[in-house]
């Protein structure tokens, strides 16, 4: 079959891709192996380089050891104190001591000579040349000018590092003497002010032996050679695998600069030297402040890496040329199989594909159309399904006809999980708060949440009892249950088990309370409709005991059965409590009432709830017609409510604020009717108080009411007596006349109304604190 490609074909897409993939494998490994070789290369030379180095390093502190040890033990040693303090030591004692000290230095290989400084006599006593020698004539004129002038850094005691020398080797005085290197350790001894070195002992190494020793490391272990030298801090060549460079200044170069700087104990670097890139190593001192360094040509260590390099960039096109018809043919191959697939579905379907898709995006539109269409089927198949064998589990709890055989029929068909022959239980779920939870959830949501309860409710059952769960309406939902061969008290025990988990499930994962009735006496297939009835009958009395109840068939059982009685002393006391406006008393005989009412059945309970609620009705009607504020109240809606509400508890609460309105109400025209009367008493003071006669018992007279209760509203309204208060007026008005008038004191007081002379004036003064007297002497200063 030939392939048809089109513009937007996933064969492109695919070719390309392959490539693409093949291209940035290629590429990535490519970049991973050139800079590991050059990573690989550079750790092989640094490993190998520090472990010379280190060796080295280990040599040098040896050889430090060495001189220090030596000038230690001629230090201690008493027989060599003639030489560094004696004045008068014969020439044969000096020889004999001197002998010693050239055995001393033969011992170590590594000892070039030792000399001996005497101030006291100005002698150098040496085991290289002439064993004793005046500081003028001495050989070694380096030395003498170091120690005549104390030019030991630092004024040590014992050099900390040795100094950097050169010695002759000739004994003649020719201007073309041959010079050696030498490290020269000192110990002195210094005058007490520090100026002047009394005796020293110069040990001087030979640093031909660090050279040897570099070279043959150097030789033996590395890896590429290269230079090797070792510097101190000062950037001085201490010594060296390259001849001629001893004792030379390597501090101007930079990869000496970086090594005298760095901190580190070693390392690795690349750096420039004398115009070559250089790989440099170098190893620090742990005792001796020296750095022993190797510096290796850059291309001396690659030359065999980049040979490598060259050979990975053949083989790297030789792949990507191979990648390249892999992806061809890969491409190809793997499209194949869609082509014809293309071509098939193309004739089956009949439908042509777009010049703007591609295969894949095209068959996936197919296959998504067709997938949807069969889940679509599947979906009203098994919606159906369910309904049809929920309809049959409802038909069971109602159709008293239904027979066993065609029960056992649609049992197998439906694959119901129950035996037609045996005997059942029947456990109803009433969803609580059924208004807000249809109000709050939309109708699917409501489904999911009902399906929810059916499959908890099952698997939970489940481990007793054979069952089958299922919703009876939108409110409720049916537990049936295959009832087992257990003794009655532990089948109920079980029963009790799994609803109350039923419950808290629901409560602690859904968010949703269920109310439980159960019928727990085993009944079989035919009496099932009467059992359901039963049950739904007793869910109705969640109504008294709240929500998330559990019913049992005792609640019915107790319930009295003879006719019921209005309770008209309770009503009597809730009407003359409601009259009087006392909200507490009222709602003590009406939770009275509802103590009674709740002894009797479901269709008393609620149909004297009504009742009472028209009789609550009935009284805001009269409280209007008596005269008292309207009270807006809506009685159509109020009685929907209390139709729709689930349990006592919401009832009651709504009728206690009933209650509480018309015991507001009440109590709003009692104060009102107070308030009045109060202004009058305080009318009456304010405009009759020069009125002799005016007193508590005649203004009660005149209102018709008790002198005590006119006392009781005053004090209530303003805190303070009739008397205070008329007292407080007849003071004011005795103030206002003395300061407008020169009437006198008796007159003022026939005006006022006030009798008692005497006691006009003890009241004043306790009032203003001053006699009438000194108050108008006081008003008549300040005219």
């Amino acid at each position: 079959m030939n392939l048809r490609i089109y513009k937007h074909s996933f064969y492109k897409k695919m070719f390309l891709y392959i490539t693409i993939l093949v291209l940035v494998i290629i590429l990535t490994l490519s970049f991973v192996f050139y800079f590991n070789f050059e990573n690989v290369g550079l750790k092989m030379q640094y490993e190998a380089n520090k472990n010379i180095l280190s060796e080295i390093s280990y040599s040098a502190t040896y050889l430090d050891d060495t001189a220090r040890n030596t000038a230690a033990y001629i230090y201690s040693n008493t027989d060599y104190s003639v030489l560094r303090y004696g004045r008068y030591t014969s020439s044969e004692d000096a020889y004999q001591v001197i002998t010693g000290l050239e055995a001393l230095a033969i011992q170590s290989s590594n000892v070039h000579s030792i000399y001996i400084y005497n101030r006291e006599i100005n002698t150098f006593y040496s085991t290289w040349w002439r064993f004793y020698s005046s500081s003028d004539d001495f050989i070694d004129s380096d030395i003498v000018d170091t120690i005549k002038n104390n030019k030991i850094p630092g004024g040590e005691i014992f050099t900390s590092t040795p100094l950097l020398r050169k010695i002759p080797v000739d004994f003649d005085n020719s201007p073309d003497k041959t010079y050696m290197n030498v490290l020269t350790y000192i110990m002195a001894d210094y005058s007490l002010d520090g100026k002047e070195i009394l005796s020293a002992i110069i040990i001087n190494l030979s640093s031909q032996y660090l050279d040897g020793l570099i070279n043959t490391l150097n030789t033996k272990g590395a890896l590429t050679g290269g230079d090797t030298v070792i510097i101190n801090s000062s950037g001085y060549v201490i010594a060296s695998s390259n001849p001629g460079t001893a004792f030379s200044d390597l501090k101007a170069k930079t990869y000496v600069s970086k090594i005298l700087n760095s901190k580190a104990k070693n390392g690795c670097f690349i750096d420039t030297a004398d115009g070559r890139k250089v790989v440099v190593t170098y190893v620090a001192s742990d005792v001796l402040d020296w750095k022993f360094v190797n510096i290796t040509p850059y291309d001396q260590i690659f030359k065999d890496i980049n040979k490598m390099k060259t050979n990975l960039y053949i083989l790297c096109v030789a792949i990507l040329v191979f990648g390249f018809l892999m992806s061809y043919f890969l491409s190809k191959y793997l499209y194949h199989p869609i082509n014809s697939m293309l071509g098939k579905v193309q004739q089956l379907s009949d439908v042509k594909m777009e010049k703007t898709k591609n295969e894949l995006d095209f068959l996936t539109d197919i296959f998504t159309e067709t997938l949807e269409k069969t889940r679509n089927m599947q979906s009203v198949s098994y919606e159906n399904y369910i309904i049809k064998r929920t309809d049959f589990l409802r038909g069971l709890l109602v159709d008293e006809s239904v027979d066993r055989a065609e029960a056992e029929e649609v049992f197998g068909k439906y694959k119901i999980n129950l035996n037609t022959g045996g005997n059942f239980l029947l456990c109803n779920f009433s969803i609580d708060h059924y208004a807000s939870f249809s109000q709050n959830l939309t109708v699917e949501d409501q489904k999911l949440f009902r399906f929810a309860i059916c499959n908890v409710a099952g698997e939970l059952a489940q481990k007793y009892f054979g069952n089958e769960c299922f919703e009876l309406d939108d409110k409720n939902i049916m537990l049936l249950m295959e009832a087992d061969n257990s003794e009655p008290d532990t089948r109920k025990s079980n029963v009790l088990e799994i609803v109350r988990e039923i419950q808290d499930w629901c409560h602690s994962n859904l968010n949703i309370s269920l109310s439980a009735a159960l019928h727990i006496e085993p009944v079989n297939l035919a009496d099932l409709p009467e059992s359901c009835r039963f049950t739904l009958l007793l869910s109705r009395y969640r109504l008294v005991y709240g929500y998330k109840c559990l019913l049992l068939p005792e609640v019915i059982f107790r319930l009295k059965s003879n006719a019921f009685e209005h309770p008209i002393h309770l009503e009597q006391k809730l009407d003359e409590a409601l009259n009087n406006g006392k909200l507490g008393d009222s709602t003590e005989a009406y939770g009275r009432i509802i103590e009674y009412i709740t002894d009797y059945s479901y269709e008393t309970i609620n149909s004297y709830v009504l009742y009472l609620s028209y009789l609550i009705i009935k009284k805001f009607n009269d409280l209007e017609a008596r005269g008292y504020e309207k009270i807006t109240f809506d009685s159509n809606r109020y009685i929907s409510e209390i139709i729709t509400l689930e349990t006592l508890n919401e009832i009651n609460e709504r009728v206690v604020n009933l209650f509480r309105a018309i015991t507001d109400t009440i109590e709003n025209k009692r104060f009102k009717k107070k308030s009045s009367m109060v202004e009058k008493v305080k009318y009456i003071i304010e405009t009759e108080y020069m009125d002799k006669c005016l007193c508590q018992d005649a203004v009660a007279n005149r209102l018709h009411i008790s002198r005590d209760y006119l006392g009781k509203m005053f004090r209530e309204a303003y805190s303070k007596s009739f008397a205070d208060y008329l007292t407080e007026v007849r003071l004011q008005k005795a103030v206002e006349y003395m300061d407008n008038s020169r009437m006198s004191i008796t007159g003022i007081l026939d005006e006022i109304g006030w009798e008692n002379k005497n006691y006009f004036y003890t009241t004043f003064k306790l009032k203003y604190g001053i006699t009438t007297s000194q108050y108008r002497n006081m008003n008549t200063n300040n005219l």
